[in-house]
């Protein structure tokens, strides 16, 4: 009887599942069908800059808590709270280059929606509806698809929605696998603070429930006690609690309220976000109709989690993550009631009696979900594997005609293109600023924005922080200015950026050329 059972168990893990195959379709669609494949993860500077603080924690040994990177804040305490995916970057650069930092964001960004669509399977939603659902939520969120570490706060959280949502079915032990995976996740993104907001949702969700009289009080004792637990281990970090703090100071301070764009309200100009109000729209239909039915906390996690990617579009694929299982469960369940009413023979009873037996098949992950990733990986062409950030958003060829200017000079130019200047020069050029909107103090990031923008001062601005160069977009207020003003000479350009120097110490500048190129890979 063991031995029957052991080999039917082994057999699970060897035969081929419908969610291998949906694994791999996830990967072809999201990353290489894609327009620019895998090298569009590489429009975001935040990548070079990650992948260096990599280096640097690798070389010296321990995490950081100084500014490494800038000259406007430099030895100011930083809290390199990415400082897990910045040494995964590093090592897989190292190893294999950057491309091997797009493959992982591609596969990551394929799990994720692979994640989602098994958490709906475990849930018992419709097996079409659940890989219809996910596939349209992965539209949604693509305007995130970047090689950058918020990548496993998607993962991760539907990881955790799995978990949740079948022990609420079905409670079992598995529930306690939250605390090592919030170990985890606290190490590599500053995401995993949403797990507090969600197992919150939950609990007091299943408390109102219990008063509603359709819940016990264990349940809602129950996720409590899990998110206690979450909140222990996420402890387990370089800078304990005081990580924590400092994410909750940058989340109510004005550098995210008001400055950095991807933490503002999301603007509906773009098939990904219609397609996003489409699902939050039918999802809060759906969740009048689960609070009519008194499954408070389910109503309650689709108006918190909508309301949040309302909020800030940051938390799209967040909220997607969790409105997406939810409404599946809910349609299935208002599908079932349609179907077992219909005719028999009927086209919706048909369609409706298939979604189990398609739900039967996608088993789960096997040993050839590896399979196809590690063919995916060997069988890519080789020039179809970036070698850099994306051109198209960075000045590559324009720095490369100016080393030795931009190495050796204090410039002051983009928060992407600083990413890039850190990228490129390993490190060793420091920058205005950068992509960590969390480091900045709020009057530093005033200064930049007034600059780029051309805004009240900004002469004095650069004069102030003693700018040498500026590394500006072509037909920027700032670019504009620089052009107009005797002080400043225009060193060279191309159809994206200009360079701008002073003009007195031009000559100085240039006779400072380093023997070798400060640029690499």
């Amino acid at each position: 009887m063991g031995s029957s059972h052991a080999y039917a168990h082994a057999l699970r893990w060897l035969r081929p599942s419908l969610t291998d195959i949906f694994l791999l379709f996830a990967i072809y669609w999201l990353c290489i069908a894609s327009p620019g494949s895998w090298q569009s993860l590489l429009k975001d500077g935040d990548t070079g800059m990650h992948l260096r603080t990599g280096d640097w924690i690798l070389a010296h040994k321990h995490v950081p808590v100084k500014d490494i990177f800038s000259y406007t804040q430099p030895d100011s305490p930083w809290y390199a709270f990415q400082w897990g995916s910045a040494v995964v970057y590093s090592t897989l650069n190292a190893a294999w280059g950057i491309k091997a930092i797009a493959f992982l964001a591609g596969v990551t960004i394929a799990l994720w929606v692979t994640v989602v669509m098994q958490a709906m399977i475990a849930m018992r939603v419709h097996g079409i509806l659940a890989v219809i659902l996910a596939l349209a939520g992965a539209n949604a969120a693509s305007i995130h698809y970047l090689a950058r570490p918020h990548l496993f706060t998607m993962l991760f959280l539907g990881l955790s929605v799995w978990l949740v949502e079948t022990d609420r079915q079905r409670p079992s032990w598995r529930i306690w696998l939250l605390a090592p995976l919030t170990v985890l996740w606290t190490n590599v993104h500053s995401g995993f603070v949403i797990l507090f907001v969600y197992l919150a949702v939950v609990a007091g969700g299943s408390l109102l429930e219990h008063f509603a009289g359709v819940s016990t009080l264990r349940s809602a004792q129950r996720y409590t006690m899990a998110a206690c637990a979450c909140a222990a281990a996420s402890v387990a970090n370089p800078y304990g609690i005081r990580l924590h703090l400092h994410i909750l100071n940058f989340l109510s301070g004005p550098v995210a309220t008001s400055l950095v764009d991807e933490y503002q309200s999301p603007k509906f100009r773009g098939e990904p976000q219609y397609w996003f109000l489409v699902l939050l729209f039918g999802a809060l239909m759906l969740a009048g109709v689960e609070l009519l039915r008194k499954r408070i906390a389910d109503a309650a996690l689709i108006a918190v989690f909508g309301a949040m990617a309302l909020v800030s579009a940051r938390n799209i694929p967040l909220s997607l993550t969790v409105l997406l299982p939810l409404a599946g469960r809910a349609l299935t369940r208002l599908w079932g009631k349609a179907a077992r009413n219909a005719d028999h023979g009927s086209v919706s009873r048909t369609f409706y009696l298939q979604g189990a037996s398609f739900a039967a098949r996608c088993s789960g992950f096997t040993v050839w979900a590896a399979v196809v990733i590690v063919a995916v990986a060997w069988l890519t062409p080789a020039a179809s594997w970036p070698t850099g950030l994306d051109p198209k958003y960075f000045p590559q060829k324009l720095i490369q005609r100016n080393d030795a200017l931009l190495g050796s000079a204090r410039v002051f130019t983009t928060d992407q293109w600083g990413d890039d200047l850190i990228y490129l020069y390993h490190g060793r050029q420091r920058v205005f600023v950068d992509g960590r909107s969390d480091f900045y103090r709020p009057e530093v990031m005033q200064d930049y924005v007034s600059m780029m923008n051309g805004g009240p001062g900004w002469k004095d601005l650069l004069d102030r922080y003693k700018i040498e160069v500026a590394l500006t977009p072509a037909g920027s207020p700032l670019s504009s200015l620089l052009t107009e003003d005797k002080s400043w000479t225009r060193r060279d350009r191309d159809a994206d950026a200009d360079i701008f120097v002073r003009s007195a110490p031009l000559t100085a500048l240039e006779d400072t050329a380093p023997s070798r190129s400060r640029l690499g890979n």
